[in-house]
Order: C-alpha cells, then structure tokens, then sequence
C-alpha cells in the first residue's frame, strides 16, 4: 500500500513539471484521473486482469463523408445504408452511457468517434454532452466541421484527433474532393488542443516523411500518431500492409520519432510494439481490447464484439494504435508512453 501511495505522488509530481500552476487550475481533470489510471496499472501487475478504464463510441452512424478505409463503412460496404437508419434519441444514448459509467466507475477516458462526431446537430450536441461524463476524452474528427474551443470544464478535458492520411493528393483521393484543404484550415482557425492521426497503408506508406514535415512545419497541430491500416478477416485487402514488410516502415518511425521528438506522438516503446516480433504479444488473444480495457459501443448503444472495429477485424493482421498503447504502459512499464498521453490534455 504505501508503494502505491509513493508512485501515486511520484505520478502527480511528474505530471505537474509539465503545467504552468500560474495559469488556471484546468488541470484538475487529470489530477481526478490518476488514481484510475494507477489502479489500472497495479491491479494487472498484481493479478493480470484489466477492467474497463476506456470507453469508445461510435457516436453516430452519420458522415458527410464516405472514405474507403473506414472500418464502418466497410462492414455495409455493399450499399451504403448509414444515414438512413433510424437511430435513438441523444437523451436515451446518453442515458446509456450515464448507466455503463455507473457499472464500470473507472472508466476515466472516453475516444468518441463515429460516423463524423462533431457534424452538426446530428452528432455535436451528444458529443459535447458525453465529454462532460469522463475526466479525459479524444474527439477523433475528420476535420470538415469548424474544430470547438469550448469543450473543456472544469470536471472535464477534450483534445480533439484530425485524421489525416497523407498529403492533399492521396487524402482527397481516399476521402473526397477538397478535404485535406478544409481540414487543413479549420485546424488553423481553432485554439482548442488538436493532434492528428494517419493510418499507414500500402499505397501511402512511401509518403509518412513528407507529411510529417508539412504538419510540423505548416501547422498548429500539437503531433501526430500512426497506425497500420487493419484488414477484416479472410480478406485480401490491397490496402494492407504485410508484417515483414511492416518492420521496415517501423524502423522509418524511429528515425521521424529521433527527428521530430514530441512532434510523433508515440513513444519508442509504442513503435517497438508494431514490429512482428511483438505481433503475438500486443495483439491477437493478448490483446488489451479484447481482454476488457475498453468499453466498445455501436451507435445504437450496443457492446460492440472486439473492439471499437467490430467482430470482423483480423485481430493477427491488426495495426490498430491503441493495443501499442497498453502493450508499452501494461508490460514494458513505459513511463514515456503515459505521459505522452496525458500531455495530449496539457
């Protein structure tokens, strides 16, 4: 008891060397956080078991986009129905997630996603209410919809994540027309807190340095994070990337992470976790999603199957950033790893 107590205040005292406390004190949010996260931590050192401490939500099956790659669209890719079904009221989805938070008190983080989160009317107003529940919270957006900077509160801290997939070019191509310019400036026009992330597939993966260089050096955006695009199973997928063919990119993370520093926001030990050899241990049946680390939801308000791609993703092909996430902080300890996670909400 009193070693978790010394690295609780160890935790705090590291935390605060990254806060100004002459500014206001909206760093409580994360200070609430910490003896969840902690507890986390200790109880799989002691009993390998993980309970929820994430919540991910398909908000709403609702976009003003159609990109190829994404895992929704995907699953209804023989005719696009999304926008057509019917879907509960705010008040009930809210409802539901009030109840899973009751059931599950350490969950301290929430990823919404969708269907696009901050569309307007449809999705934004739920969005903005779910965030208020949970002390941490990404908002992963495609960046079409002017970015809020009113989010925050102080029980509460939202940093918003713009996927971004390559340069103009090959983003529009994936996405739609104009797509990477309207992004590009609503990333400009916001002074809220906004990364981005890009997944890495086979027809992009040659062009990971040039647009690193053009976010760093033409951008407000506070870094960016990767993945590998994550095919469904028992499908050839051209978009997919083969694993010996992923260590090379991998070792190309290293030297943008030598190169960019914070910029990549991943830690070494994050990257380390995509090679092959780590394949086994980071994803598949060790898994931290499929173990229970995250509460995955369908926007009907559903437990969805797996994890946040549903039950038809190829868990040995995954590519997916967040089991990097758990598989450095859980089993290689990695202090580097949480703390660039937290500093996404500093």
């Amino acid at each position: 008891m009193v070693n978790k107590y010394l690295c609780y205040f160890l935790f705090l005292d590291i935390l605060l060397n990254f806060i100004s406390l002459e500014e206001d004190m909206s760093f409580l949010p994360l200070i609430k956080a910490g003896p969840g996260i902690l507890s986390t931590i200790f109880t799989y050192e002691r009993e390998r078991t993980i309970t929820p401490f994430s919540l991910s939500f398909d908000i709403t099956s609702k976009c003003n986009l159609r990109c190829q790659h994404c895992y929704i669209y995907k699953q209804e890719n023989e005719k696009w129905e999304m926008n057509k079904l019917s879907e509960d009221t705010h008040n009930h989805k809210f409802s539901l997630i009030e109840k899973i938070k009751a059931d599950n008190p350490k969950i301290i983080h929430s990823t919404l996603v969708g269907g696009e989160p901050l569309m307007p009317n449809v999705a934004e107003p739920l969005t903005r209410l779910v965030t208020r529940l949970f002390p941490l919270n990404w908002v992963v957006t495609n960046g079409t919809f002017p970015i809020p900077e009113d989010y925050d509160c102080k029980d509460s801290l939202t940093t918003f994540v713009v996927s971004l997939d390559g340069k103009k070019e090959y983003h529009d191509n994936l996405r739609g027309n104009g797509v990477f310019i309207k992004a590009m400036k609503n990333i400009e026009n916001t002074n809220a807190r906004v990364y981005s992330h890009s997944v890495i597939t086979s027809e992009n993966r040659d062009g990971m340095e040039e647009l690193v260089q053009q976010l760093h050096d033409q951008t407000k955006l506070r870094g960016v994070r990767f993945s590998f695009y994550t095919p469904e199973n028992c499908v050839e997928d051209k978009l997919w990337t083969p694993l010996d063919e992923r260590d090379k990119i991998v070792d190309r993370l290293h030297l943008l992470k030598n190169k960019y520093g914070g910029f990549i926001w991943m830690s070494n030990d994050e990257i380390d976790a995509f090679y092959g050899k780590n394949l086994l241990s980071a994803f598949g049946e060790n898994c931290a999603l499929l173990r229970g680390a995250t509460y995955s939801m369908d926007f009907y308000g559903n437990k969805k199957e797996k994890c946040v791609m549903g039950s038809k993703t190829d868990c040995y092909r995954c590519g997916c950033t967040v089991p990097t996430m758990m598989y450095s902080i859980l089993e290689r300890r990695s202090l580097s790893t949480l703390l660039s996670l937290l500093k996404t909400f500093i």
